[in-house]
Parts: C-alpha cells; sequence; structure tokens
C-alpha cells in the first residue's frame, strides 16, 4: 500500500443514518418527493415515479437529503440483480431537498477524515457491492443489511488531499454522464410536448385550414379507433435470472432494462408495454432485445413513436388486486385519435431526428461509465499515481 495510505472500516471515517418510518397515510401527489430504495437507479436518484409529503410537513433536517448527498439501499434482492440489489448506493445531483425514508441510509463524513466524493467511488466498487452481499441477511429475493454492518466494511483510505483529486478525476466522468443525462431529458421533453401539441391540444401544422368532422369532433382525415386496431400486444418468454448470460442484449421486464442476455427474443426497433407489476409502463427499443413475461412487446405498421406517446398518455386499470396485471383485451379496448397518416409519419421524422441523437448520448455515456469503472479500482487501491 502507498505510504499514507491505510486500511479503515467504515465507520472509523462516517456514520450511516437510517430514514424515518413516514406514513402512507401522509402521503400527497405534490410537495417533498420522498425517497425510497425504489429512487435508487445507476448511482442516482429518480424521483420521476416518487411518493410526496406536503411541504408543510416538518421532518428533523437529518432525515433531509440534499444535492451531492449519498444514500444506499439497506433492502433489496440479495446480489443477484443489482439494479434492485441491497447495498445499492446513489447520489443526488438534484437541487431540491428531499426527504430520506425507512430502510435507505444516508452517508455522512467526518469532513476531517474523508471526503465524500472519494467515499462515494468506493461505495460503487464492485469491491463494496461483495462486501454487503457476504454481510446482508435474509433471502435471495429480499435481504437486508443494518448500518451497523455497512460500517463494518473496509475501505482503503489515502491522505484527504489524494482523496479529493482522485474524487475529482472520477467526478470528470460523472459530470459528463450527468450533462448528457440531461441534454437527453430535454430532447424526450421536446419530443412530449410536440406530441402534446399536436395530438391532444390539435395545434399541429396547418390545423388553421383544417376542416372539423361535426360527427367526430375530430380533423377530417382522423378517426376514432381501438388501440388493438393499430397494434398487437405479444406475451414476453420467461427467462429467470440463474439462465441469463451476460451479452450484448438488453433484458427488459415491466420496470425497464432488468439485465442483459446473449441472445435476443425480438428485433428491434419495438415497445415494450407492462403487464405485471409496473401495470402500462412503456419503453421504446431501437435494438433487438429480450422481453421476459412480465411484459408485452408490440408489433405494428404505424409509427412506434407515435405509438409510444399514445400509450403513455393512457390510464390502464389493475386487473388483479394482489399483483397489478394488465388485461390485452382490456388494453385493445381502449380508444383512441388516429390522425391521417401524413401527420403520423411526420412525427414519426421528428422524433427519429431527436431519437438519434438521444441513443448516441447513451451510448457515450456507456462507454464513459466503462472508463470509469476501469480507472475506479486502480485508484482506490493506489496503483495509479495521482
Amino acid at each position: 500500500m502507498r505510504e499514507g495510505w491505510k486500511e479503515v472500516v467504515l465507520g472509523e471515517v462516517c456514520d450511516v443514518i437510517n430514514g424515518f418510518a413516514f406514513k402512507s397515510k401522509d402521503f400527497v401527489k405534490e410537495g417533498i418527493p420522498l425517497v425510497k430504495i425504489k429512487e435508487l437507479k445507476d448511482n442516482r436518484l429518480n424521483i420521476s415515479d416518487c411518493d410526496y409529503l406536503p411541504k408543510y410537513f416538518v421532518v428533523d433536517q437529518k432525515y433531509h437529503i440534499n444535492k451531492g448527498d449519498v444514500v444506499i439501499a439497506l433492502t433489496g434482492s440479495h446480489i443477484t440483480l443489482p439494479s434492485s440489489a441491497v447495498g445499492r448506493v446513489a447520489k443526488s445531483y438534484l437541487e431540491e431537498t428531499l426527504l430520506l425514508n425507512q430502510r435507505v441510509g444516508k452517508f455522512k463524513v467526518f469532513e476531517d477524515k474523508c471526503d465524500l466524493d472519494y467515499l462515494y467511488f468506493n461505495l460503487t466498487s464492485e469491491y463494496f457491492f461483495n462486501s454487503v452481499g457476504l454481510l446482508a441477511k435474509g433471502a435471495a429475493n429480499q435481504a437486508n443489511i443494518s448500518a451497523g454492518d455497512v460500517k463494518s466494511i473496509k475501505i482503503n483510505l489515502p491522505p484527504l488531499e489524494t482523496q479529493k483529486k482522485i474524487a475529482s478525476i472520477l467526478s470528470g466522468y460523472d459530470d459528463l454522464i450527468e450533462n448528457n443525462l440531461k441534454r437527453i431529458k430535454l430532447l424526450e421533453e421536446m419530443a412530449q410536448q410536440t406530441y402534446e401539441e399536436w395530438f391532444v391540444r390539435m395545434r399541429f401544422p396547418g390545423h388553421e385550414s383544417a376542416t372539423i368532422n361535426s360527427e367526430t369532433g375530430l380533423p377530417e382525415g382522423w378517426e376514432k379507433v381501438k388501440l388493438g386496431d393499430v397494434l398487437t400486444l405479444n406475451y414476453g418468454k420467461a427467462l429467470k435470472q440463474e439462465n441469463r448470460i451476460a451479452g450484448n442484449y438488453n433484458v427488459y421486464g415491466s420496470s425497464g432494462v432488468v439485465g442483459t442476455h446473449n441472445n435476443f427474443l425480438v428485433e428491434g426497433p419495438s415497445l415494450i408495454v407492462g403487464r405485471k407489476g409496473n401495470v402500462g409502463s412503456v419503453y421504446y427499443e431501437p435494438n433487438p432485445f429480450y422481453p421476459i413475461d412480465t411484459v408485452y412487446y408490440v408489433t405494428s405498421e404505424y409509427s412506434l413513436f407515435y405509438l409510444y406517446y399514445t400509450i403513455k398518455s393512457l390510464s390502464f386499470i389493475n386487473n388483479d388486486a394482489a399483483v397489478p396485471g394488465l388485461n390485452r383485451d382490456a388494453a385493445y379496448f381502449k380508444e383512441i385519435n388516429l390522425p391521417n397518416i401524413d401527420l403520423i409519419n411526420e412525427f414519426q421524422d421528428l422524433c427519429s431526428s431527436n431519437y438519434q441523437i438521444i441513443f448516441n448520448l447513451q451510448n457515450q455515456n456507456q462507454r464513459l461509465r466503462e472508463a470509469r469503472d476501469i480507472l475506479l479500482p486502480r485508484l482506490m487501491m493506489g496503483m495509479i499515481e495521482v
């Protein structure tokens, strides 16, 4: 080990604060975002589908999550599924204050001993992930780890100034990734706003001179149809975690990408629609992929981008009280407005341009992550001079 470096347990350099058991009766549709374990995604906090507490809700500041704070999932699957695993960590890149729910822990470093960003990169390492897996208690699909156990894990600790240099190098990669994610979000919002402007508010190109059909209330050339008239929802196929071989093809469940496989079931592009669990969720995949049995995949002669935003705009009813499920016939019966084919194709062309940039940015991010992940263990073990 390099001079000045030492091995310490996390408890010597930080504390892990357990979240509070907020009550569901207090949840509201808007207010202060609440961070549960499901909000920890890809080492970032994602609050796009979170619960909220009222803004007037008084909460001890130790349960606040501010920009730059780092949190850990104290409950999850037992190491076999990284996207929902116990011990996965996330950093907040959000400007707003969030609240820390139970089974999520927040790291509070002792600033005279440890740099928070240095600690964060240690926590994203394969070594830390494996260490949590060895300490976690419970079944494969439901494991837990205590804050005390987390604090017992050992890390290599260089002098504080070296910690900051290492964190600065690795943060350069994360900053580029974050900028690309912001650009992706803007492009997605642009396509969403165009869909709403053209097909919801009916302010499509040439709307000023369009003739409205008195019977349907729609512009001439538009018609009301059932969802089943324009697409087919095909069943995915079971593929257990232990049967997956990591490869180049995304595996989709109702919560999105849940892993990779060395073979695919469907040629892209296509849409994936949540059937069990996250009912009615919808994802666009341009490449070959493997949809498991909790989802449908879409085949259609119509524009996939038009269908993507149309499905997103629909409300689906859960047909199973125990496990939420989307009945295919009920989905087919949903009524939608179908514009004329020229307008649909114009929207397809606009989205294709936006999404080509999105896919390029996603590929850049993948390469940045790979480069960072190769560099990370070498820096953390003192193998590279900083």
